[in-house]
């Protein structure tokens, strides 16, 4: 049984986090900030560079940023966006995909169904980052690639969360901090082995677009080097299933996949109007 102190300590170090259907319209205001605009850009590059290789016929997306994280797919590929909840906003470049709604506990996806899958702050507002990991991992295909990007604890960005502390916590500040070994070691437990790591973002976590200048080249330079205190890492990993042997899939095996809103009968789950995306 804890201590008066222990208590009291863990009550002022543990507090609450926000859900991503709660954080999605700040998450969305914040990505579009200095700070934020800053680390979206370096985030979308390391996927589009991943994406390039190893993106399939079916990828996937779960975000609170509201923007498209796949970039411009051709027309043999089929894109979703999964939300827990409706998403205030959308960006007009969400047009192309399939909106869906669920929890992210139960995704509305057939089991290995998805090539790449993309979790983009997802854990972090989680009631329970390893049941969402979970989830990714059943819909994931076999040989099928995971990006898990997440804020580093380890950083000056970890550093900034923790003085939020003393202050009153806000968005991107309430969420989980969780290392990279730590959701490296929940990825194996779950049959995905962790394939690659990227860190980026080392300017400090001020919104001040003259401190951002200035410290442009700074981030640059440890960003082409990978030290591992960048404020966001990405973390690629690959589903490993025992015994599976690989074969082309053909179009007839997937076609109830077409139709991403059809794959799977879920009682959280419900389809966006792409007419309300502004």
């Amino acid at each position: 049984m804890e201590s008066g102190w222990r208590h009291l300590i863990n009550s002022f170090w543990r507090q609450p986090v926000a859900s991503l259907s709660k954080s999605s319209a700040p998450l969305y205001w914040w990505f579009r900030s200095p700070v934020g605009r800053r680390m979206l850009a370096q985030e979308r590059e390391l996927i589009d560079q991943c994406r390039k290789h190893y993106g399939g016929k079916f990828m996937a997306q779960v975000s609170g940023a509201g923007v498209s994280l796949l970039g411009k797919l051709n027309n043999q590929q089929i894109k979703a966006a999964i939300y827990p909840s409706r998403p205030a906003k959308m960006s007009k470049k969400l047009a192309g995909y399939s909106w869906l709604v669920s929890e992210l506990v139960q995704m509305p996806l057939e089991a290995d169904s998805v090539d790449f899958l993309v979790l983009h702050h997802a854990l972090e507002f989680s009631e329970d980052p390893h049941a969402v990991l979970r989830e990714a991992s059943r819909v994931l295909s076999p040989q099928g690639h995971l990006l898990l990007i997440g804020f580093n604890p380890y950083s000056l960005f970890g550093l900034r969360k923790s003085m939020q502390l003393i202050l009153r916590k806000t968005i991107p500040w309430a969420h989980h901090s969780l290392s990279r070994g730590r959701v490296a070691d929940w990825l194996r437990l779950m049959n995905c082995e962790p394939l690659n790591v990227a860190f980026g973002f080392y300017s400090f976590p001020v919104q001040s677009n003259r401190l951002l200048r200035y410290s442009q080249s700074i981030d640059s330079a440890l960003s082409r080097f990978g030290l591992a205190g960048g404020g966001f890492y990405v973390i690629h990993a690959s589903k490993n299933v025992a015994g599976w042997v690989g074969t082309m899939k053909t179009e007839s095996s997937r076609s109830h996949l077409i139709r991403f809103p059809q794959v799977a009968a879920t009682k959280n789950y419900k389809q966006i109007d792409q007419s309300q995306i502004k």
